[in-house]
């Protein structure tokens, strides 16, 4: 098998493209929790299982939700 060797450049900005990736999916998974911690405060203070309530983004309201189409063991 032929192989051929990339220059110094392209390497270092290929390492530099997937250190900005591994931040960014750290600050995704941060962004992520913070939602659920806020989702978490919204149904305890509409006292919601939130096994049962999903959040419809479009409308911003809680709608109740068949446990077992949403695949949760009842």
């Amino acid at each position: 098998m032929e192989r051929k060797k990339i220059n110094e450049i392209s390497k270092l900005k290929i390492q530099n493209s997937n250190l900005s990736l591994q931040v960014l999916q750290m600050q995704a998974n941060q962004i992520i929790a913070n939602r659920d911690k806020i989702l978490r405060e919204e149904f305890k203070r509409l006292k919601c299982n939130f096994e049962e309530w999903k959040l419809d983004e479009q409308i911003w309201e809680l709608f109740k939700t068949d446990k077992k189409s949403v695949g949760q063991i009842p």
